[in-house]
């Protein structure tokens, strides 16, 4: 009953989602700016774009700060198994992050990867040529490459998915 309910909401969301939109292009296209049709339009419907406004900030939000949680949910298992703290990590890890957030390119983070991994993480030169490479390579989300692999040290470790 409640997955019904929930199903209809959402039919509800999208259907007034596309008739706002065709609404929208209607109006766009055959209502002048200075027709009095469209300032009443306009008054009516402002409202509503706040509304929907403030709602997909709060989306985009939520969406920034559970992607947060998860991605140190994700790195704390490994880093603790070193003995690191997630906090030193981050801040070691920050500008392979920067870059890989600002470029959106796994080649262009890659060389600096590779130096933080020597000059901040002091992970062995076998084990990280190998694993930053191969995950910038096969462009997966290769977060257990090049965190696990590196910070085991060549120990075994059984992941889970």
């Amino acid at each position: 009953m409640q997955k019904i309910k929930r199903t209809k909401l959402l039919l509800a969301i999208l259907l007034g989602l596309v008739l706002g939109s065709v609404c929208g292009i209607v109006f766009a296209i055959f209502i002048p700016s200075h027709s009095p049709l469209y300032a009443s339009t306009l008054e009516i419907a402002k409202p509503f774009g706040l509304v929907f406004i403030n709602l997909l900030k709060m989306i985009v939000v939520l969406v920034i700060i559970f992607t947060l949680i998860s991605g140190v949910a994700n790195i704390s298992p490994f880093v603790w198994l070193n003995g690191l703290s997630p906090w030193l990590f981050l801040r070691r890890a920050f500008e392979p992050f920067l870059v890989a957030f600002i470029t959106r390119s796994s080649g262009a983070t890659l060389p600096i990867s590779m130096n933080i991994a020597e000059r901040k993480m002091g992970i062995n030169k076998g084990i990280y040529s190998f694993t930053l490479p191969l995950g910038a390579t096969i462009n997966m989300d290769a977060i257990y490459l090049r965190v696990c692999c590196p910070l085991t040290k060549g120990r075994e470790v059984d992941i889970w998915l």
